[in-house]
Order: C-alpha cells, then structure tokens, then sequence
C-alpha cells in the first residue's frame, strides 16, 4: 500500500484520520464526562442482615425485599434464603450511620418477625 500511495497521498490520508477520530473525541455528550451509576454506587456502603418474615407476609425472594424496600425506603438487595425460613438481604447505605436506621425502620414492620446483622458466630 505504501509503495502505491507515495509519501504525501499517505501523510495527508493519515492527518484526516486524525482529525476525524480527534474531532469524534471531542464530540462526546457532556453526560459523558459525569460519574456513571456503578460508580455512585460503588461509594455506598454495604451490610448484610438475617431477616426473619411473620408467616403468610412477605416472601423471602427478589420480589418479597424489593416490597420490603419500597414500603420502609430502605436500599435493600436480596442475597439468599437460609434454612428456618430465614433471608439474607444486604442493605446498602451512603454513610453507616443509615445502617442504624434501616435495620430499626426493617424491625418496626408488621411483617418482619426478627432483624439481625449477618456475622459469623463464635461457639462459647
């Protein structure tokens, strides 16, 4: 290709290519330029719970915690059941002192039986 084009024919072909991916550059939208949703999100915080529902409630699934979520405004994920009919959920929170919050606002619910965090336990 080089040997049929000449040295200027490649140089200015070249300078438009420049100009064009430059040009695309700077041609982005200035939403762009802000932090994406997984970046805000990477600086909240998180914690896990162990959530016990009252019979015939809420279910213990994605679509039980994200009612849970709604109703008490707290940010929560479901994360897996347990054995006894128990959940894991993790809440998530842009600061820790929200975690206090939350886990009150989760126990004051009619259908919540228990609220615990999730942490290994040591035998005595």
């Amino acid at each position: 290709m080089y040997h049929r084009m000449g040295k200027k024919s490649l140089s200015a072909l070249f300078s438009v290519m420049t100009i064009l991916v430059g040009g695309c550059q700077n041609s982005l939208p200035a939403s762009a330029n802000q932090p994406s949703q997984q970046s805000i999100a990477e600086t909240m915080v998180a914690q896990q719970l162990i959530i016990k529902f009252r019979p015939n409630t809420l279910s213990c699934d994605v679509a039980g915690i994200a009612q849970l979520s709604s109703v008490t405004r707290v940010p929560l994920e479901f994360v897996r059941r347990m054995s006894g009919d128990a959940c894991v959920i993790r809440q998530l929170a842009d600061e820790t002192n929200d975690f206090l919050r939350g886990k009150k606002l989760l126990s004051q619910q009619h259908s919540v039986e228990w609220v615990e965090l999730d942490k290994k336990m040591k035998a005595l």
